[in-house]
């Protein structure tokens, strides 16, 4: 099981210039009893909604019970003004 801890690249709702290049960052905690991530083969997948990336899934960091880990996503903003919702989540 995963928790979110916090978004420390940015927040939500900035305004960005079309096909702007950046990086979205969050932190999750492993809340569960188990290690998921790293060789287990847990990665954060796009789920809906525009990609605004190079890739529609990233590996994440091995997190062991009670840990947090940094995942990073490389993004590009879509090329039309707007506002747009990018949902991710985690799968093994």
């Amino acid at each position: 099981a995963a928790s979110f801890v916090r978004d420390y690249a940015f927040e939500d709702d900035v305004k960005l210039a079309p096909g702007a290049r950046f990086t979205k960052a969050w932190t999750l905690l492993n809340c569960g009893s188990m290690p998921w991530g790293g060789e287990l083969g847990t990665r954060l997948v796009h789920r809906f909604g525009p990609a605004c990336g190079t890739c529609v899934d990233v590996s994440v960091p091995l997190a062991q019970p009670g840990e947090e880990v940094a995942i990073f996503v490389d993004m590009v903003a879509p090329a039309f003004p707007g506002v747009y919702k990018s949902d991710w989540s985690l799968a093994q």
